[in-house]
């Protein structure tokens, strides 16, 4: 195959891959609401199988992002290297990237990493104020990912 095809068909899938990133976002947004005790479904999936995909078809996505990278590295080493650079705006652009990049690095490395538990198991943890059972006025239980 041709670089030109390969590129048409990458470029392609990588369309189709943003689509699909799109339609799940939207769907988990809007279509599927959050909440404990929902079992709500589209297709037999619940919010948690759709965020899977989601998150698997966002992995494919970088990944096919890389090698589109890889294949236009010329290209890009070249409009870098030339009067391009000079500008202020890409001067920014890449600041921002780099910014973005490290302050996404920095909420990975801090955020919780939480408990595994065994598959259907939850801890619950009471909130509203006072003792008791936890009925009324807004008391109850409240499944914790903690």
């Amino acid at each position: 195959m041709n670089r030109t095809k390969l590129n048409f068909w990458l470029d392609s899938g990588i369309l189709l891959l943003f689509l699909g990133l799109l339609f799940t976002g939207l769907l988990m947004a809007f279509g599927l609401p959050h909440g404990i005790g929902r079992d709500i479904t589209l297709w037999g999936l619940t919010r948690h199988d759709w965020g899977d995909i989601h998150f698997w078809v966002a992995v494919t996505f970088v990944a096919a992002i890389a090698v589109h990278f890889v294949l236009h590295w010329t290209w890009i080493r070249r409009t870098a290297t030339s009067k391009l650079i000079k500008r202020p705006a890409v001067v920014a652009l890449l600041a921002v990237i780099v910014a973005m990049a490290g302050a996404f690095v920095a909420a990975m490395a801090s955020a919780p990493s939480g408990e595994i538990l065994p598959e259907g198991e939850h801890r619950y943890e009471q909130h509203g104020a006072g003792e008791g059972t936890g009925r009324g006025m807004g008391m109850g239980w409240r499944r914790g990912e903690f």
